[in-house]
């Protein structure tokens, strides 16, 4: 499902009217803020306390009772849309609209929440005072935050904002990959390199680190991952398989694959384990893919070492 905030005003009018029941959220003229002070835990995702924090500014903040409360509910402005609410006409502030519409779909609580970094404060922080503060449990178990990409030139933060063009905020993600290095559209870049080169190009940073892009990065990953299509083919011309086609095999016992196996199956092993350790640690595919490197080595020394490419060929 893709939900809009627009075809879900019923449930956020329905939270917002829930937070002002339990003393989260007061109506100031027509306008709905939270109140930030009855949050003990507000501020620890981020690592703010209140005082460092600073809410809207202008009119909106002479009707708060506290300056980092933010907007639930605003009244409605000329020439913007509307809909009817118990406070009057309006909209929803930002923050709100993805607590009423993750409630709805996935319930009052989930195991992770994704983002980039630049939405860690306000927009997460002010996600998650709303609904602990209205369900009085944890909304997310595991909060992920991915870094931004940067291209090599003067393009900035793909997908953000620009560092050096104050004109770019506006940018597309396609046409700030454009403006770099020898790149060019997104999906023609797609198109060009293919899927496999660009999955494992992001996948060899870890998510939470800004990501260098450019069009060299992704050749050089390309020729990284010509390692495992070299490997597959050995394995082919030696089992007159191809490696998908193989069963799966999830153990082995010493002396199947040969006197040296036994060496060969420990190593595996091992690797494994520092495989899933890697994974288990915050996800990171970048030393994960260090061990899936090391393991096509040692299954090329493996090959080398039985003679097993000409043993097939006889």
């Amino acid at each position: 499902e893709m939900p809009k905030a627009t075809d879900n005003i019923d449930e956020i009018i329905s939270f917002v009217s829930e937070l002002i029941e339990k003393g989260h959220a007061y109506d100031s003229d027509g306008d709905v803020f939270f109140d930030v002070t009855s949050d003990p835990d507000y501020g620890e995702l981020s690592n703010r306390s209140i005082d460092d924090q600073q809410g809207e500014g202008g009119d909106a903040a002479s009707r708060k009772r506290h300056p980092s409360d933010f907007a639930l509910w605003k009244s409605a402005r000329d020439g913007e849309p509307s809909w009817e609410s118990p406070w009057g006409n309006g909209r929803p502030g930002w923050h709100i609209e993805c607590s009423a519409m993750s409630r709805r779909i996935l319930g009052r609580s989930f195991d992770i929440h994704g983002g980039g970094l630049d939405l860690v404060f306000p927009h997460h922080e002010n996600e998650r005072a709303q609904s602990n503060c209205c369900h009085n449990i944890p909304m997310v178990k595991y909060w992920m935050h991915n870094g931004l990409m940067r291209a090599v030139s003067s393009a900035g933060k793909v997908g953000g904002r620009s560092d050096r063009e104050q004109d770019n905020n506006q940018a597309t993600v396609d046409t700030k990959i454009s403006r770099s290095k020898g790149a060019g559209g997104l999906a023609e870049l797609i198109e060009r390199q293919g899927g496999d080169r660009i999955r494992f190009f992001l996948l060899r940073t870890h998510y939470r680190s800004t990501i260098v892009f450019s069009e060299e990065g992704i050749e050089e990953a390309g020729s990284a991952l010509d390692t495992f299509a070299r490997l597959f083919e050995r394995v082919e011309r030696i089992s007159g398989k191809s490696v998908y086609d193989q069963p799966l095999i999830t153990s082995r016992k010493e002396g199947e694959l040969g006197d040296q196996s036994g060496e060969l199956l420990t190593e595996v092993a091992n690797l494994r384990n520092g495989f899933l350790s890697k994974m288990d640690d915050d996800f990171n595919t970048g030393g994960a893919i260090s061990d899936i490197f090391d393991l096509a080595r040692a299954i090329n020394r493996f090959i080398d070492q039985q003679n097993l490419e000409d043993s097939s060929s006889r």
